[in-house]
């Protein structure tokens, strides 16, 4: 059963654009996150933050979490480009060794879970059909001859299929759950992969590969 929350933030990419994760304002993003981690304190045992070094200097003296851990820094470390600011949940996810559901930091949970959704072996905001420019982005990487998932290629060529918007994720089965983590980590180490992001990430030939 889940009974952790956790938060991700990787602050760099937002700094250099003068801006706190999806807020122009620092104060309207700590707000935000101090009311959604006290909506989750109502229905959960513990709550979780990983961050950057400046991540949780900008939240943690405002924000309780019963852990912290910086693992994020390791983006930094690899240079990983800014525009792949989501990466971060994937490392978040491969670190988890407990049934958790990772929230935004502007996701609310008004009304007590389900026991249905508490016991889900993958729970996710909502599910989407894949845009068009998401499939262009695939054959890109096959052009560019980058390391990715085999299949994606195969469903570039299918087209329509629907993707889970992450706003919420996480769940019990953290075997898959970690499996799906470790394949974008896998991504992102890559340093073939890490030039040719670099490469064009003054373009928007991928500007949704995050």
């Amino acid at each position: 059963m889940i009974k952790t929350i956790v938060y991700a933030y990787w602050a760099k990419p937002f700094t250099e654009e003068n801006l706190y994760s999806n807020f122009s304002r620092k104060s309207d993003f700590l707000t935000s996150l101090k009311l959604s981690v006290s909506q989750a304190r109502k229905w959960f045992d513990e709550i979780i933050f990983y961050g950057d070094h400046e991540a949780i200097s900008q939240v943690c003296n405002v924000v309780s979490f019963d852990k912290v851990y910086d693992d994020l820094e390791i983006l930094n470390d690899m240079e990983v480009p800014s525009h792949m600011w989501s990466v971060s949940k994937a490392f978040v996810c491969e670190k988890m060794d407990k049934p958790f559901l990772l929230f935004e930091n502007d996701f609310y949970l008004w009304d007590e879970p389900s026991e249905e959704l508490l016991n889900a072996d993958v729970v996710v905001e909502s599910m989407r059909d894949v845009p068009d420019d998401y499939l262009r982005e695939i054959n890109y990487m096959k052009e560019d001859d980058m390391n990715v998932r085999p299949r994606w290629y195969r469903f570039a060529k299918v087209g329509k299929f629907q993707i889970p918007n992450k706003g919420v994720y996480g769940g019990n089965d953290l075997k898959f759950i970690k499996e799906h983590a470790n394949e974008v980590i896998r991504m992102t180490r890559s340093e073939k992969n890490l030039e040719i992001f670099s490469k064009f990430s003054e373009s928007n030939r991928y500007r949704n590969a995050h």
